[in-house]
């Protein structure tokens, strides 16, 4: 029999190699790893006052969607990313709209967004039905 034993562990030598091949390559690939793992920041929207109040939801295909109140206007916007670029639409312009939304994507795709009407006192509710928004009061 022909093992050779280490003397300062009393193990195999034979055994460490395999975990000392796992760590190099582990020292290798993890500035990579870590590379990708970097941050994209992109500008959704700069026309005006804009990015109060968000929320964010992720679709199924785990592209973004983004409600938000436009500050400069006083709406509720949402913006979704289709693979290529942001679009950007006003779900409401009624008043003093927007503040404090909450985004949520149902079963189907499609964005639903509370948020409070500040010029009536009102807790607001839109819901994207395929083809326009459509709002309704909630509380008020």
């Amino acid at each position: 029999m022909n093992s050779r034993i280490d003397a300062v562990n009393g193990r195999r030598a034979g055994r460490l190699w395999p975990a000392a091949l796992v760590l190099l390559l582990l020292c290798l690939a993890l500035p990579v790893a870590v590379r990708a793992l970097t941050w994209k920041t992109e500008t959704v929207d700069s026309a005006g006052y804009v990015g109060y109040y968000t929320s964010l939801a992720l679709d199924a295909a785990g592209r973004p969607r983004i409600s938000y109140r436009d500050d400069t206007n006083l709406d509720l916007k949402y913006a979704a990313w289709n693979g290529t670029s942001w679009v950007v639409e006003t779900v409401d312009s009624a008043g003093n709209v927007g503040v404090h939304s909450s985004l949520a994507v149902d079963a189907a795709g499609r964005p639903r967004i509370s948020y409070y009407d500040a010029t009536n006192d009102e807790l607001k509710y839109a819901a994207w039905n395929g083809t326009s928004w459509v709002v309704e009061t909630v509380d008020s």
